[in-house]
């Protein structure tokens, strides 16, 4: 009798454990800029929490150009499935390598967590151990966070990501979903404003057109602009523009030189506008025309620099002024924190759209119908 009231309690608590943690409970993400990166929490009441800013070290911040400037040649990356002591196995002579296999299956996995690393995950660890310190204190719990999205200013090559995901695991981390990394940062800031297309909830949501969004991550340190062609579930950056002579710091500079004071210091920065928005652009499938920009986000920790939005009102009002408010629709993006209930900083933006992100991925609901809010299957829709 008593044997069987222990085992009913047991089971009892065990279900009721089971109700309490198997369920996702929070969605944690990333944004890497050049030189910080912030983490940002999604719960599962839809609430936010902007947990922390980090600036980058000396590594990361060379990473971090390396990338914007050369993503496609990140070709020394190792597969992330191979063991440490494989990596060690692998820089023996053939007749060694099954006797030190033999040794490094019975040490443990820990003595060998960070030799496998390459280069640039080696530059991407510290920051991914401090942003993950930072969000476990703020939880209240140690070793919780397993799982994590990252967001960063431009696609990147399957060989970035492996190279992430090799420092995630060496801190007993995991990527959550490949293919929000290789979106860029300004898709997740829109997401995070409250402004991404919306996709069909079959049967009963409507389905947004397709239309181009303008996303501007601004920073002390750079300026990066990429328009983007929105076609729920899809996303194709149609140009992208980069440099570090146009960031707030260099534009200071800039304007604070002597030679400058009887010439428009901002020249660069008004071209550079004024080619990633030339209009129209052609969409590939129907070369249909798109001659207006419906969407305008501006993320990053300079978003609500004057000088940029000055220039950049004037360069979206060019032409018919009557016909073109954007310039207008930019700057109520920048103070009002876009369109969501509650205002948004434009520093933590994209980190609060890959974590919202990542919860659909999390919280998955099930496989009724064609849900396309549903991350992983928008693709069937």
């Amino acid at each position: 009798m008593r044997s069987a009231l222990l085992l009913t309690v047991f089971v009892a608590f065990d279900h009721a454990l089971l109700a309490r943690v198997g369920r996702p409970q929070h969605s944690v993400g990333f944004d890497f800029s050049l030189d910080y990166a912030v983490a940002s929490i999604h719960f599962s009441n839809h609430t936010f929490v902007d947990v922390a800013t980090v600036q980058g070290g000396a590594e990361y911040r060379q990473a971090m150009r390396t990338f914007m400037s050369t993503v496609a040649n990140e070709t020394k990356a190792l597969p992330f499935l191979q063991s440490s002591h494989g990596f060690i196995q692998q820089q023996l002579p053939a007749w060694l390598q099954p006797i030190v296999g033999e040794v490094c299956n019975h040490l443990p996995p820990s003595w060998f967590r960070d030799l496998h690393l390459t280069d640039t995950a080696r530059a991407f660890a510290p920051m991914l151990h401090t942003l993950k310190t930072a969000v476990e204190s703020y939880l209240v719990m140690v070793d919780c966070l397993h799982t994590i999205s990252i967001s960063l200013p431009r696609s990147i090559s399957p060989q970035l990501h492996v190279s992430l995901q090799a420092a995630a695991s060496s801190l007993s981390l995991s990527l959550l979903e490949p293919s929000l990394s290789r979106l860029p940062a300004g898709v997740h800031a829109a997401v995070g404003y409250g402004v991404a297309a919306k996709c069909r909830n079959f049967p009963t949501d409507d389905w947004d057109e397709a239309r181009l969004m303008l996303a501007i991550d601004y920073s002390r340190a750079a300026l990066t602009a990429t328009l983007i062609h929105e076609d729920m579930p899809l996303y194709r950056t149609l140009r992208t523009f980069h440099s570090e002579t146009l960031g707030g710091a260099a534009l200071d500079r800039t304007c604070s030189s002597p030679d400058h004071i009887e010439l428009d210091c901002t020249a660069g920065l008004r071209a550079a506008l004024t080619n990633i928005t030339q209009l129209p652009v052609l969409e590939d499938e129907d070369a249909k025309e798109m001659a207006f920009i419906q969407t305008i986000v501006i993320y990053g920790e300079s978003a609500s620099d004057l000088r940029l939005n000055s220039v950049l009102r004037d360069v979206l009002s060019r032409g018919d002024d009557d016909d073109n408010d954007d310039g207008g629709h930019a700057m109520r993006f920048i103070v009002d924190g876009g369109q969501s209930s509650n205002p948004v900083s434009p520093l933590y933006a994209a980190a609060r759209g890959v974590a919202e992100v990542g919860w659909l991925v999390l919280d998955e609901p099930p496989p009724d119908g064609c849900n396309c809010n549903d991350f992983t299957r928008r693709r069937k829709c």
